[in-house]
């Protein structure tokens, strides 16, 4: 029997109309032809998440039981759920967990991309990427280490298949020589996903328990294009017979009309926790919305939630507050306006919007968005006192919280919380993530800060092989440093700038950098940067070949 992998991030398809051909088409690309890469590229509701499940199911995935059945034409099914805030060494711990791959701390991403590739070349393995474009921008992959993991599914040589999901063509599955940006189709298919034609829009209609009469239903197919979920939102908001005639307006393929609609028949309470909802990046269990819904700035009352903020640490709620919250989100769920995913590690539900949900109540509420996101960013900072994270889901609190604080224009505090993720980060091995977080901060925490994070993403550079760009932030780093003259900083900058020299093998100004390091530190009393110093001198001797020297200096550095 094989093995899947992420099942609990693949959500059922209750419904299923109109595609059939299609999915039979694609599910003899993977089988028959072996494509190396399906893309399924489409809107936001069009249905291409419900597409790529049905495919996993068309080729020998059960996912109510979560299992392979013994017809499963793939050794391993590996499902990854891409959202925001997910990052590039998220999504690789993930594929390393299905793919069964070991990655050692501090590995380059070249080298974690070659470890993966070594998995799908090992075993004929299936692997869905959903929900991409929230890693894209224009097409393009928002880092480097993503848009080369792309290209290396598509290059490198295995024995496996993926399938992506995403509203943009991702341009990275095309050749980087390639100015066209295309994908190449011998590997690569990409399948416009469209609407659901008129009979499937009737049949879901039907199937959604509408009784309008058949020119009815198909006046409406004709009008929404086969958009999928605007025909479920419909659907759910219009009971009666004739409603919909009643209202055209609403019955258009853009969403919008009829969310309108749909968010003012909401009860007062139910609209402002869809509300609080809009801003969140992943879902949250029900003590979360609950914060959300009864958050209010100030300390007033008990001030819990002002306090909970303050110390870091989770509020406790009433059996009550809890129960009513339930009961809010069971309106959302029930008109569609929520999606509801149960979490097997937490063992109980999560909750979050749908994209094309969350982006109409973000435009409807653009003034409110600030004070949306302070009640979000009070959540995550209330919990953010962790309890030995080993893993970047345990530590979501605190990158969320960092986010957040990063969103709000709180720089410095952003800054902070960085600090404490890369105390778990760097042992973990995700440089990405850390890269990624400091070139977000460098231009907009305090001048005599900067330097800090400019030491930190030379370190980055240097460890990955990339001198010159390592040697670029750490002379920007340096520079600063000694505008605001951080001798201490300038001191640990330059023994850096000595290890670049050393790498490159110009000995002479590596011993120049190495010398005027150790007398910084010497002038400091800095005993520890005195060793560091003595020991990078040895080092560079050895290197040139001198290893009395390097001898002496050592025997020196232990009678210290």
């Amino acid at each position: 029997m094989g093995r899947l992998v992420g099942a609990e991030q693949i959500r059922e398809v209750p419904l299923w109309v109109g595609r059939d051909r299609l999915l039979e088409d694609l599910r003899d690309e993977l089988l028959v032809q072996r494509r190396k890469v399906l893309v399924l590229v489409g809107q936001g509701g069009i249905g291409k998440t419900s597409l790529a499940v049905k495919l996993l199911e068309a080729c020998g995935v059960e996912v109510r039981t979560q299992r392979l059945t013994s017809a499963c034409a793939f050794g391993r099914v590996v499902y990854v759920r891409v959202q925001e805030g997910l990052s590039f060494d998220g999504v690789v711990s993930e594929l390393a967990r299905g793919l069964e791959v070991s990655l050692s701390d501090g590995m380059l991403p070249g080298q974690t991309i070659d470890a993966l590739i070594g998995g799908l070349q090992r075993s004929h393995c299936l692997l869905v990427l959903d929900n991409l474009e929230d890693l894209l921008a224009a097409g393009k992959a928002l880092s480097v280490e993503w848009g080369q993991l792309l290209w290396a599914l598509v290059d490198r040589s295995h024995q496996s298949q993926v399938v992506i999901t995403s509203r943009e063509v991702p341009i990275d599955l095309a050749d980087p020589r390639d100015m066209s940006g295309i994908p190449s189709s011998v590997s690569v298919r990409l399948e416009r996903v469209d609407g659901i034609d008129e009979d499937a829009s009737v049949e879901l209609l039907r199937k959604l328990r509408l009784r309008d009469s058949e020119a009815d239903l198909k006046w409406v197919a004709a009008r929404v294009a086969g958009q999928v979920q605007v025909l479920t939102l419909l659907a759910k908001w219009a009971r009666k017979p004739g409603m919909l005639r009643q209202r055209p307006e609403l019955v258009t393929a853009d969403a919008k009309p009829i969310l309108k609609v749909q968010v003012a028949k909401l009860r007062e309470a139910a609209r402002e926790l869809l509300k609080r909802m809009c801003m969140l990046r992943v879902g949250i269990e029900l003590q979360g919305l609950t914060f959300l819904r009864l958050y209010q700035d100030d300390e007033s009352e008990t001030g819990r939630f002002w306090m909970a903020a303050e110390i870091q640490f989770p509020v406790e709620f009433e059996i009550s507050e809890i129960d009513e919250t339930q009961e809010l989100v069971n309106e959302l769920v029930n008109v569609s306006l929520v999606d509801e995913q149960y979490d097997e590690k937490s063992c109980s539900e999560n909750y979050r919007l749908h994209r094309v949900i969350m982006e109409f109540m973000q435009a409807e509420y653009a003034l409110e968005l600030p004070e949306l996101i302070k009640s979000v960013y009070s959540f995550y900072r209330s919990g953010t006192e962790l309890n030995k994270p080993k893993t970047l889901e345990d530590l979501r609190p605190l990158l969320e919280a960092q986010h957040f604080a990063f969103q709000l224009g709180n720089y410095e505090e952003a800054e902070t919380l960085v600090y404490q993720i890369e105390h778990y980060l760097k042992p973990w091995g995700h440089w990405t993530l850390l890269q990624t977080l400091y070139k977000q901060l460098v231009d907009r925490i305090p001048e005599s800060s900067q330097p800090y994070i400019l030491q930190r993403l030379g370190s980055r550079e240097r460890d990955w092989g990339n001198w010159n760009q390592a040697e670029t932030y750490y002379r920007d780093g340096l520079k600063l440093a000694e505008k605001h003259k951080d001798r201490s900083l300038i001191a640990g900058i330059t023994g850096q700038l000595g290890d670049i020299e050393r790498n490159r093998g110009n000995w002479d100004a590596a011993e120049r950098l190495y010398r005027q390091y150790q007398q910084i530190c010497e002038e400091l009393g800095d005993r520890s940067g005195i060793a560091w110093s003595t020991s990078d001198r040895g080092a560079n001797e050895l290197g040139r070949g001198n290893i009395d020297l390097a001898e002496s200096l050592l025997i020196r550095l232990n009678r210290k």
